[in-house]
């Protein structure tokens, strides 16, 4: 039977909403095909529903006819029973403490979850009374002992659930079949045709069972009448390959259907187990791909503009303007509570905040300055905000006018004491109001309805009786945020797209003109077991649960593969090799197909079509215009540096030239390493190794010698420390809470106890200098060098660099260098004997027994790494003894003096020098890990130079 034959009084039951849709579509389709104007005009819309909505018409429909009704007070929300069982959790955990039988739970909310599920597994598969088994684990125990508690509290309310409505509704279907047969069958269809189905549930199975008995014709779902012409296999490279191959696919097939029938009757399918691991690779994908086709716009945020639909909604909670709305809700609810800043920048430079963009990117680079990891309102305004009086401020923070008088208006309200649920929202809903949400600006089509789904949302959760009746604001805020997580939005789009992007569950019944299913690794289909911990697994394998064990899956996987096999002409199959660096291997399934391999189209990225302009064909270009004609140069060359002109970064920039000239010029010359100072909620990276240097600077400076570290007695070493570390931390105590100052403090004593520890064990030596300042030149560039530590051993020089993190001396002795700023206190030690008056500095200088690092990390403890001229300098295993390496007939530096090795360093530096002073910006780095951590890591372009790496080489292999 057809939909166009389909008579008025059948029900077609449908797997899904999606499918429902769509059997409606083709069905008006039909009609507007065969029919004549008039029936169209008055034709009845096919009756397609999935079975909760038949559920909700016929108890609609029973309760209207005064046949009966399911009787209860109210109906919770799987959110409102999940609180509930959460509620049921706690009480059970309180029970357990007291009788001394604690249980160690480390996310009671989510335990609450897997309870709720095994609730509902529990009803509609498993018989009643199995938790009276004579052995339950401790698993199953809890759940027994929370699910009574829940269930009395269900009875007690006269509440019901969607699985108890469930039975409850199947009962009442039962009892009037009994009853009153002539009255039910008015309210039943005549014929029940199914659609999409890959497996049926026990409920779902008594439900065909009794409309069976009550003479309603159920009609079982047939295979697609499709069978596949051509099925391709592909092993794509990785995720990103297998999209982009993907994306070239659609683009094909839909040009190839357009030639034989219209666009808006084709339906081309994307296809995957984990669509949510694939959704954003794709959408890149294909907004690339087509976008260089000429048939989307550059302005994807206008969702009318697109080819595809992606079916697969997302958590209302990742959608930005609902992300401000809730930052904006948990910054100002309760205005005098301290909130971390990256919260406040978050909020500040938000499109959906109101005022001047500009002024609030303003304000947030000037807040970053005062390095507060945390930032009340109060504070904010009383501290920092500039009224243009004479009262001093730490900053002249100005914010647009309109937001400043918000946040002065918020910061006098004061949600004090316990709120309903309603009074909490209309909170909610006063604070966002007064905050300007969501900012002046026009939204586009996708953001309204994120606004509106936002509101409906809020409506919806003051709705909810079934929780707790009134709580603090601190209280409900936390509540409100996990049910907003909770919230799928899906945008709604105009027309029919052609190609269509789902998961594998919503593909079930559909019927594609052309097929792709992406990531079919072994790994990912079949998919993996996962039962529910609170439920026997003995019995989960004996009822067929839903993700029991292996072979359910398998058996699933297996007739999913030949429901998709008849729903197409045109099949693809494809998983990715890779995963990261882990190897994948292709799903055992796919040896059932029986397909050639996929001919990798070209796949040419916006960074390719850029590279390759030249020899584009720009009469078929629909990205670049025909007169638009690119002369490519090399400009690899920046201005030169002025001589006796600083060096910006001081030593800093000879290791960035070093790793690549285009990222020294970048990040020191054009400044960007110096925009955005970065707030964390522990001391930075950089400030904590800034306070090691200071810290140990101080004990130096006081015990000169290690004699006199030697002669400290226990206590008298842990006072020196603590005196010092007082003093340091007194610098940073309003940026950080007083727990995390005391921490912080507490593991930088302990590494540099530790270090002294290690200290003791060297050769006798006395420290020179710490931290000494000096100016170098080199190639007529003045750089500023902070040497952090020179020590005297044996009237030698041996130069220390602290480093908190890694760092090897193997790095000083490579080729080209790449250790620069070690080697480049070999020049600070000659500047410092050539300004010195003292003979013993100017000997000093010149002799040096030793350079290194001495590393101070929390995790892999206290070391040096260094190198020193003879043996028995420095302890440990990362020592290298470069008398030794030049004995050694197989070293590259065999036979080489000391004197020459450290000129040669010196040489190295001043050539790096002379690089930045003519200006030399090359793009050019050992490896792509060397530039990863640049502050104009865009800026360097990695995509398009990996694609002139790839031409160069495949030039030379011709």
């Amino acid at each position: 039977m057809t939909l166009s034959e389909s008579s008025p009084n059948t029900l077609h039951l449908c797997a899904n909403n999606r499918l429902a849709m769509s059997l409606k579509q083709q069905a008006v389709q039909a009609q507007a095909e065969t029919a004549s104007e008039t029936y169209r005009k008055v034709a009845p819309s096919l009756q397609a529903l999935t079975i909760a909505n038949w559920w909700q018409q016929w108890r609609d429909s029973v309760a209207f006819s005064g046949l009966g009704a399911v009787d209860y007070q109210r109906l919770l929300s799987d959110f409102e029973a999940v609180w509930w069982f959460e509620q049921a959790l706690l009480e059970v955990l309180k029970r357990s403490e007291k009788q001394g039988e604690e249980i160690a739970l480390l996310n009671p909310q989510q335990t609450a979850k897997q309870l709720y599920q095994a609730w509902q597994l529990s009803n509609e598969f498993l018989p009643e009374g199995w938790q009276e088994e004579s052995f339950l684990n401790p698993e199953n125990q809890l759940y027994k002992e929370v699910s009574e508690l829940y269930r009395s509290q269900m009875e007690k309310r006269d509440w019901l659930d969607s699985v108890l409505l469930q039975k409850a509704s199947l009962s009442l279907l039962s009892r009037l079949l009994n009853d009153q047969p002539k009255a039910l069958k008015s309210l039943l269809p005549e014929r029940i045709q199914l659609h999409g189905f890959d497996d049926y549930t026990p409920f779902l199975k008594q439900w065909l069972e009794i409309m069976t008995q009550a003479g309603v014709e159920v009609i079982e779902e047939t295979p697609g009448d499709k069978q596949p012409q051509s099925t391709q296999l592909f092993a794509a490279q990785d995720i990103r390959d297998e999209a982009q191959q993907a994306a070239a696919w659609a683009w094909q097939s839909l040009q190839t259907l357009q030639a034989v029938q219209g666009k808006e009757a084709i339906k081309i399918g994307i296809i995957a187990p984990d669509m949510q691991l694939y959704k954003q690779p794709l959408q890149n994908a294909l907004d690339e791909y087509l976008v260089l086709q000429g048939v989307q716009k550059f302005d994807l945020l206008k969702e009318d503009n697109k080819l595809y639909n992606l079916s697969l909604g997302q958590p209302l909670n990742s959608v930005p303007l609902v992300q401000n709305a809730l930052l904006s809700l948990q910054l100002f609810l309760q205005p005098h509570k301290p909130y971390r800043f990256a919260d406040w920048s978050q909020w500040l430079i938000s499109p959906y905040t109101q005022g001047d963009l500009t002024k609030r990117q303003q304000a947030d680079l000037q807040l970053r300055r005062l390095q507060w990891s945390q930032i009340s309102l109060p504070r904010l305004l009383n501290e920092c905000v500039d009224y243009l009086e004479d009262e001093e401020r730490l900053l002249p923070l100005i914010l647009p006018k309109s937001l400043l008088e918000a946040l002065e208006a918020q910061a006098g309200v004061q949600y004090s004491g316990k709120l309903s649920q309603q009074a909490f929202i209309d909170a909610c809903q006063e604070t966002l109001n007064r905050m300007g949400w969501p900012g002046s600006r026009t939204l586009s089509s996708s953001e309204y309805q994120q606004q509106q789904a936002f509101w409906e949302a809020l409506n919806s959760f003051a709705s909810m009786q079934g929780l707790v009746r009134e709580q603090t604001v601190a209280q409900w805020l936390p509540l409100l945020q996990s049910y907003i997580a909770e919230q799928l939005h899906q945008p709604q789009t105009k027309g029919d797209r052609p190609i269509q992007i789902m998961g594998m569950l919503e593909a079930g019944g559909q019927q594609f003109d052309a097929l792709w299913v992406l990531g079919l690794s072994d790994q990912a289909w079949p998919r993996a077991s996962n039962p529910n911990p609170f439920i026997p697994m003995h019995l989960q394998r004996e009822h067929k649960l839903p993700r029991a064990d292996g072979h359910r899956e398998l058996l699933y996987a297996r007739q999913i593969n030949q429901r998709l096999q008849n729903a197409t002409e045109q099949l693809v199959l494809s998983y990715p090799r890779f995963s990261g660096e882990a190897e994948l291997l292709p799903s055992p399934l796919l040896s059932e197909f029986d397909g050639k391999p996929w001919q990798k189209a070209e796949f040419i990225s916006l960074a390719q079509k850029a590279f390759n302009v030249q020899n584009a064909d720009r009469q078929n270009d629909g990205l670049w215009s025909e007169n638009s004609l690119i002369e490519w140069q090399l400009d690899d060359r920046g201005p030169e540096v002025p001589e006796g002109e600083s060096a910006p970064g001081g030593s800093g920039i000879l290791q960035a030239q070093s790793k690549c000239p285009l990222m020294a010029f970048l990040d020191y010359r054009l400044g960007a390493k110096y925009g955005l100072q970065q707030v964390e909620e522990t001391l930075q990276s950089t400030n904590q190794g800034s306070m090691l240097h200071r810290v140990l600077e101080l004990v130096w400076d006081e015990l000169k010698t290690q004699t006199a570290l030697i002669a400290l007695s226990e206590g008298e070493l842990s006072e020196l420390l603590d005196r010092h570390l007082k003093t340091v931390f007194d610098e940073v105590h309003n940026t950080l809470s007083e727990s995390l100052l005391q921490l912080e403090m507490a593991r930088i004593k302990q590494l540099c106890w530790d270090w002294l520890e290690l200290e003791k064990t060297r050769a006798n030596f006395a420290n020179f200098s710490t931290e000494q300042e000096v100016y170098i030149t080199l190639a007529g560039i003045q750089f500023k060098v902070i040497v952090d530590r020179i020590d005297q051993v044996d009237g030698k020089a041996l130069i220390i660099d602290y480093k908190s993190g890694k760092a090897s001396i193997n790095d000083l002795l490579k080729t080209p260098l790449q250790a620069p700023q070690l080697a480049v206190y070999l020049h600070a030690l000659a500047q410092i004997g050539q300004e010195s008056q003292d003979k013993f500095v100017t000997q000093l200088s010149g002799q040096i027994c030793g350079i290194g690092y001495g590393l101070l990390h929390s995790d892999d403890g206290v070391s040096f790494s260094a190198l020193s001229e003879e043996g028995d300098l420095l302890p440990g295993r990362g020592i290298k003894v470069f008398s030794k390496l030049a004995e050694n007939e197989k070293s590259e530096f065999y036979q080489v003096q000391w004197e020459d090795l450290l000129q040669s360093l010196k040489e190295e530096v001043e050539t790096l020098a002379r690089q930045i002073q003519q200006g030399d910006a090359r793009m050019q780095f050992a490896k792509e890990t060397d530039v990863q951590y640049a502050q104009a890591y865009l800026a360097l372009r990695l995509p398009e130079v990996r694609q002139q790496l790839k031409l160069q080489a495949e030039e030379t292999n011709e």
